[in-house]
């Protein structure tokens, strides 16, 4: 109409409308990142950890990794796991982590690595199938599948890659959940020049399980799926500990 209207130029009004706006969302999209930096808004890091399964064995895996200041979340469709977990303190979401209604509810943010401690092998196998979209295939982790699991469809126990599993190969929920219920406790025990990682090896009993090490930079290494750590001075061995280590440890 300006054109009609005989304003000279007025056909390279819209290119240019167009390419303002073009030239504002690249430099936009360039920008956004630093300048969140800068602000302090950027989102956190995703050190934090989900867990599958708020049952006593993740209830204390959750307790460990908040002790060391590890954002945690617990995912349960069990009432009574997810009240427990509550009554600890720990951050939840009730209901099942792979369904529609977590896709749109349950919150990520911070959230980096999946373990998966679910007594029930197929909703473990599941939810690394499920999140190694979200958080990558080498951070979804799950317990080694137990005697039972053995009966599970051949194409369910492929998909579980031998590298992705939690701690050990016989660290299954009836050892862990067994050791807990004979008193047993997640420790977190710190490295120094003086008490090294022989040392820790040395004196740890046959039946401890590590589970995890924390380096001095805050990133968790997990025992079993990963490479094993080679920790030093300043790192954090984090195991479950019989209940007679755990009393010589402590009169030690």
């Amino acid at each position: 109409r300006l054109a009609e209207a005989g304003y000279a130029g007025a056909d390279k009004l819209v290119p240019l409308t167009f390419l303002i706006i073009i030239a504002t969302v690249v430099i936009q999209s360039a920008t956004a990142r630093p300048l969140a930096r800068v602000l302090g808004v950027t989102e956190p890091p995703p050190r934090g950890v989900l867990l599958v399964g708020a049952n006593n064995v993740g209830r204390a895996i959750g307790q460990a990794l908040k002790g060391l200041e590890i954002p945690v979340l617990l995912a349960d469709a069990n009432w009574d796991n997810i009240n427990a977990a509550r009554m600890d303190g720990l951050p939840v979401y009730y209901g099942n982590p792979t369904s529609e209604h977590a896709e749109r509810h349950l919150e990520l943010t911070g959230l980096g690595r999946l373990m998966a401690v679910s007594p029930r092998s197929d909703l473990n196998t599941l939810a690394c199938l499920h999140f190694a979209k979200e958080f990558g295939q080498h951070n979804v982790f799950r317990l080694p599948p137990g005697e039972r699991d053995l009966r599970l469809p051949a194409e369910i126990r492929r998909r579980h890659r031998k590298d992705n599993t939690l701690f050990s190969d016989d660290a299954t929920y009836s050892k862990l959940a067994s050791l807990l219920a004979q008193g047993g406790s997640v420790k977190a025990t710190k490295l120094t020049e003086e008490f090294g990682y022989a040392d820790y090896v040395e004196r740890r009993d046959a039946a401890t399980v590590p589970l995890f090490a924390m380096d001095p930079r805050g990133r968790i290494r997990i025992f079993g799926g990963e490479e094993d750590p080679e920790p030093g001075p300043g790192w954090i061995m984090v195991a479950l500990v019989p209940n007679g280590e755990q009393r010589r440890n402590d009169a030690s």
